[in-house]
């Protein structure tokens, strides 16, 4: 076992704990007397000044999702504008339910003078946990106007519950 020295450095006397931290957001001033809408602001600030310059984000979408119950069976919806149904895949895996797929979107505009183009792609994956007694077998799957909608018909499960008699003590 490799031996690990610990060393007890005492900070000197003008710093305060915090210091390290103020260095990092100079603006913030006196920690306990801020803002905490400054101190978020900041923060952010913060982590956006200290992203990679090379990673803007751009490939990366998530689609909004909604799970509900609704008459025996589980809908899943998820809004997709613009993805075509070729390009999403539906599928079940390991007692979930696994929604993943790509969109690309184009844009061309001449007009008197000047041409724009504009091309954006995104990858999505998402998965889903099926609740008990979901009937993977039977799973159904539309896409109507950028609206998937995957209904997963469940299975009446009872919880196993007993009564507790209470016992009364003297």
């Amino acid at each position: 076992m490799a031996k690990v020295e610990v060393s007890k450095a005492s900070a000197p006397a003008d710093e305060t704990i915090w210091n390290p931290w103020f260095r990092t957001f100079p603006s913030i001033g006196n920690l306990w007397a801020a803002n905490p809408f400054d101190l978020m602001r900041e923060m952010t600030r913060g982590l956006d000044r200290s992203w990679p310059a090379g990673d803007n984000r751009q490939g990366v979408w998530s689609p909004a999702i909604e799970c509900r119950r609704v008459n025996g069976e589980l809908l899943v919806t998820a809004e997709l504008p613009g993805v075509k149904k070729e390009d999403i895949k539906v599928q079940v895996l390991d007692e979930s339910l696994i929604v993943e797929g790509e969109r690309k979107l184009e844009a061309k505009e001449e007009k008197e003078g000047y041409f724009r183009s504009e091309r954006s792609y995104g990858k999505f994956w998402r998965q889903i946990p099926l609740p008990e007694g979901a009937k993977a077998d039977n799973i159904k799957a539309s896409m109507n106007e950028g609206m998937l909608e995957v209904k997963i018909p469940i299975g009446e499960t009872k919880p196993n519950t007993r009564q507790i008699p209470i016992e009364q003590t003297t």
